[in-house]
């Protein structure tokens, strides 16, 4: 799946009736309605497209996003993670004639499915913002609540709608939460880390009470969330220099979303094996990050991990519990070499099923992948 951000999403459709409520480009907008809007929110309705996959086992993991984002995370997925998008449009439209379902359908070019008809991949509902939870019940289904594995959704929470006055992921997330096991957000921060970011929000148009609404109010209702940025991106000297920021953090996404794919990992995560109420009351908050190898001298330097570990320290926040070192590309005998080296260190190293032998996909490899995910305090109010 593809998404597109602002400019080439309107290059494409060029819908006046939906330009008309863009939001500014550098910073995303909260939704407030002006008197009179109101009744034109309650007649608008959702569109819900998600791939038709038939996975086997328990362990699911389903990717969601809105039609706007900057990075396109679902291009760099694995194929066994299911893509899904929603927006929420007026209702009283001819469907067939819908840019939403014309963007889908360049979305999901490989599946060339006719969303309108199949309701195992496309539904639409009315009325309004609170409505969310009968579509997505109906293609979904409610939540496994087994003691692993389990329904996992993965939310791109830096994806946008194109109005300001549409439902945020806040709004959604009552509707998600009953329909999976366990929630992972993920936001893609434009500053160099959490601080920086929160700031640059907290200065805007809107004040402090916009990083509340934006990531906040979001955050406390996810199982775990994960943060990525380019500077973290850029201390694996193992990626490319001449590599754009949408190509390392697109690297990230795509060993995260292999990591994802053990139970194991999840586990480590966001636990759902512990009784609900043992559970932690504020979700998991990571830093991510990236590692590498050579096959030939399979050592991850630590200079690598120590440049992380202070810029997560700095510019994130305290770094707590056990960070995680997680091979997403490598042999079974260079993963157990990795292992002992970092006996010594507070990492916690894991491997992932899909590590076994030195051939992928047909090639040698010649690199090692492992994704460092660095658990933090946010140190902001007494939580947030």
């Amino acid at each position: 799946m593809k998404t597109i951000n602002r400019r080439r999403f309107l290059g494409s459709l060029a819908v006046s009736t939906v330009c008309a409520g863009v939001a500014r480009a550098d910073i995303p907008q909260p939704a407030k309605l002006a008197m009179g809007e109101q009744e034109n929110v309650r007649n608008n309705t959702w569109f819900i497209a998600r791939q038709n996959r038939e996975l086997r086992g328990q362990h699911i993991i389903d990717f969601w996003s809105k039609p706007l984002c900057d990075i396109d995370h679902a291009n760099y997925l694995p194929p066994e993670i299911v893509r899904g998008t929603l927006w929420y449009d007026g209702a009283g439209t001819d469907f067939q004639e819908h840019p939403a379902l014309k963007y889908v359908d360049s979305i999901l070019e490989q599946d060339r499915s006719i969303w309108l008809y199949d309701k195992r991949l496309f539904a639409e509902h009315c009325p309004g913002m609170e409505g969310l939870s009968v579509p997505l019940l109906t293609m979904v289904g409610q939540k496994a609540s087994t003691s692993r594995g389990g329904r996992t959704a993965l939310l791109a929470l830096d994806s946008q709608w194109l109005s300001t006055t549409d439902p945020d992921w806040a709004d959604m997330l009552p509707a998600f939460r009953r329909c999976y096991d366990r929630v992972i957000g993920h936001f893609h921060i434009e500053r160099r880390g959490f601080h920086h970011w929160k700031k640059w929000l907290s200065d805007g148009t809107f004040g402090d009470s916009f990083f509340e609404h934006f990531f906040t109010k979001t955050a406390l209702q996810c199982d775990a969330i994960i943060l990525t940025s380019q500077s973290l991106a850029e201390h694996d000297a193992h990626l490319s220099p001449r590599a754009s920021t949408e190509a390392l953090v697109g690297e990230l996404i795509r060993r995260l979303g292999d990591a994802l794919l053990d139970e194991n990992v999840l586990e480590q995560i966001a636990p759902i094996s512990t009784p609900v109420e043992k559970r932690a009351v504020h979700p998991r908050v990571f830093a991510l990050g990236s590692a590498g190898a050579s096959v030939s001298y399979p050592r991850v330097r630590e200079i690598d991990l120590c440049h992380q570990r202070e810029l997560v320290y700095g510019s994130f926040g305290k770094p707590i519990l056990c960070p995680l070192l997680i091979a997403t590309r490598c042999d079974t005998i260079s993963a157990e070499y990795i292992r002992n080296q970092i006996s010594g260190y507070n990492f916690l190293f894991l491997a992932t099923l899909a590590n076994s032998g030195r051939w992928r996909n047909g090639k040698y490899l010649e690199y090692l992948e492992f994704v460092t995910l660095w658990p933090f305090d946010p140190d902001y109010g007494p939580w947030f």
